[in-house]
């Protein structure tokens, strides 16, 4: 007969299989494509009267607490007008009470960037190497937390994600921007020339403009699983300690489920602990339980 340790080494191997990458809930989906310039209305994508499910009802007010995640496609049709210092803009806005955050290019810069929030910036990496002309695209992704308190909220872009989940996105194509508030009724895309005579030649487009509750759903996560248990080791009082690679954002929790059977429908699995606190990049947890069963398999889900 298998030993218990021998056991849970291929129940690792099966929850590693079983684990996969959180998804949530994806609120709105735009395929687009969306195209203006100076001379056209910006085209609104959505707004509370329209959003589906009402969602932008828990981002309009500065009293909302929550997590937005984004991704947008842009190209530059034509960035005529551009001097670099006050010509070609282009931007995917979040409207509330003005032009709360806007992210695409910005008036006084040729690489890909934004304005407002706390402050116009350019996006990681800040080279010449970014530069935009006629024809340039871009994929941005993004996440915005809005805060319970003043000027709390804080702004996560990628430029051009890779495959993956969200804490392998690398340092040099992730801006953090912070020391705002930026609640949100209104979401629309703009795009043309600052500096007069303004002309229709500038433009840009918009697509797959997606709003989601979770990383996963708004970049393809791969073959890089953001929920892998690592690793499981029976400890001499029969509990079981479990490691895995987690979520770090603050409020993160995980579900442990097991059962002696890998094929049960999991409405039949049971709960060790549904509310297991994230750790950071990596969680250890060792269980409520005692297992003394020759097998037992085990899951670990975000909920």
């Amino acid at each position: 007969m298998k030993s218990l340790k021998d056991t849970l080494a291929l129940a690792a191997t099966c929850a590693m299989t079983l684990g996969t990458a959180a998804h949530g809930t994806v609120l709105e989906a735009f395929p687009g494509p969306f195209t203006d310039n100076a001379t056209t209305a910006d085209p609104v994508i959505v707004d509370t009267a329209t959003a589906t499910g009402n969602w932008l009802d828990g981002y309009d007010d500065a009293t909302d607490v929550g997590t937005l995640y984004f991704s947008f496609e842009v190209t530059v049709d034509n960035n005529a007008g551009e001097t670099g210092a006050g010509g070609f803009f282009a931007g995917l806005e979040f409207i509330g009470v003005g032009e709360d955050l806007s992210i695409g290019n910005w008036w006084q810069s040729t690489q890909w960037g934004g304005y407002r929030f706390s402050g116009d910036f350019n996006l990681q990496p800040d080279d010449a190497t970014t530069e935009i002309t006629s024809g340039s695209s871009a994929t941005i992704a993004g996440k915005i937390v809005l805060g319970a308190g003043l000027d709390d909220d804080t702004v996560t872009l990628w430029l051009n994600p890779t495959a993956g989940a969200e804490v392998d996105q690398p340092a040099s194509i992730t801006t953090f921007l912070s020391g705002a508030d930026t609640p949100f009724d209104t979401l629309q895309v703009r795009s043309g020339n600052s500096t007069p005579p303004a002309t229709s030649d500038g433009q840009s487009t918009y697509s797959n403009i997606v709003f989601a509750t979770e990383f996963s759903d708004v970049v393809d996560p791969g073959t890089s699983l953001q929920l892998t248990i690592t690793e499981i080791v029976s400890n001499v009082d029969d509990t079981v300690t479990l490691t895995w690679k987690s979520d770090p954002t603050p409020g993160t929790t995980y579900k442990v489920l097991f059962n002696p059977d890998l094929s049960a429908p999991k409405s039949e699995w049971s709960d060790d602990n549904d509310s297991v606190a994230t750790q950071g990049d990596t969680t250890i947890y060792t269980t409520d339980g005692s297992f003394a069963e020759d097998r037992m398999f085990f899951v670990v889900e975000k909920n």
